[in-house]
């Protein structure tokens, strides 16, 4: 009979993940009548599991590691093509058995354990790691992790300076060498290069937005850096300035944008669900109602209009002109409906709007938002 297994505490997955990393035996099953005793472990940053011992070449990730993010599923019992051919699994107990179904080409590993109480808690442990891998269901990082590898010609799994400059070009991104190389170093520390897994790490970096970072910071709490619903209240009521925000509402944001259970289970907002928060439709400036094209889009493009307005910011002249949020008021009371900001960089870090190179006075980008 197979074993079911009920949702876990996280009392039961801390004991679960310490069984995991000491090591347990197990027969791992293979053809009709291969099976051989084996140590299966879980790594101690919990991303991967490995069987020893092992006759597989140990360059790159070799055949006996299989990484969380690439198992597919978990399936307990004898329900697999070799589990159900195999002429010695009417020896073994199926509720001491499970198989690791691998994401590339369904491979399995099918193993047995000495008890079922062992064998539940590797599928607890494993089920767990599954549901709290961000990117298990990240498509996007998926895509970053496939150039990564792509570009990996001598099958190594690491890359250097030069070839991560390379593979960020491939992601579409742009930016200063000499940031990027000292996001590197800092990620590299003491070797000549960056494996996956530190890849990623470099990539996220590079790619994190600081400003919504510093809000996150301002709400989150100090100890354990997450928003619990009283602070996501507070964040809606405060800055969003959102109205009659409940706690059941917040808890329903926590439920849909944060992707990791055990983040859920408190429940509390991490900055990666905090972040897909803001970027989602709920925060989206454009109303919903608009969506929805209802005129006539069947006319030749010189037929539609839409009043515009350049240089909005411009009182007067381009060269020496004052810049001022009163041209935005007075182009949108005029039924402008596309105006123009040129952004740079301010003094303090804000972004500020003029006309670049010229003598026209400056604007702050927050004053222009806030009186549209």
């Amino acid at each position: 009979m197979t074993t079911i297994i009920e949702d876990p505490s996280i009392a039961e997955i801390s004991e679960c993940l310490a069984l995991m990393k000491k090591g347990s035996r197990v027969l791992r099953f293979a053809g009709n009548d291969w099976a051989k005793q084996k140590t299966l472990t879980l790594d101690k940053s919990n991303y991967s599991i490995t069987y020893l011992p092992s006759k597989k070449p140990k360059q790159g990730l070799s055949k006996n590691v299989a990484l969380i993010r690439d198992i597919k599923e978990i399936r307990p019992g004898f329900k697999t093509d070799v589990f159900r051919n195999h002429k010695k699994i009417t020896e073994k107990k199926e509720d001491c058995a499970f198989s690791v179904v691998l994401r590339e080409k369904n491979e399995t590993w099918d193993l047995t354990f000495t008890s079922p109480a062992e064998t539940t808690s590797w599928i607890k442990g494993l089920k767990y790691l599954l549901e709290t891998d961000q990117e298990v269901f990240d498509d996007y990082a998926k895509w970053v992790r496939d150039v990564f590898r792509k570009a990996d010609r001598n099958r190594d799994l690491k890359v250097s300076f030069e070839e991560a400059t390379k593979i960020l070009k491939q992601l579409n991104l742009k930016l200063d060498k000499i940031y990027t190389k000292k996001l590197f170093d800092n990620v590299r520390g003491n070797a000549a290069s960056l494996n996956e897994d530190e890849f990623m790490k470099y990539y996220k970096l590079l790619t994190q937005r600081i400003d919504i970072r510093q809000i996150f910071n301002k709400y989150a709490d100090k100890e354990d850096g997450l928003m619990n619903c009283d602070a996501i209240k507070e964040f809606l009521t405060r800055d969003q300035k959102w109205r009659d925000v409940t706690l059941d509402l917040c808890k329903e944001l926590i439920d849909c944008f944060e992707r990791q259970t055990r983040f859920r289970y408190i429940p509390a907002l991490s900055i990666d669900g905090f972040q897909s928060f803001l970027l989602s439709d709920s925060c989206d400036l454009f109303h919903p109602n608009h969506t929805d094209v209802y005129q006539d889009m069947t006319r030749p493009l010189s037929h539609y209009f839409i009043d515009s307005s350049h240089n909005t910011y411009l009182m007067a002249d381009q060269i020496f002109g004052p810049s001022s949020v009163e041209a935005y008021i007075r182009a949108l009371m005029r039924g402008c409906r596309c105006v123009e900001l040129d952004l740079w960089d301010g003094p303090d870090g804000e972004p500020i709007v003029y006309h670049g190179h010229t003598f026209t006075s400056k604007i702050k980008v927050k004053d222009i938002f806030e009186t549209i």
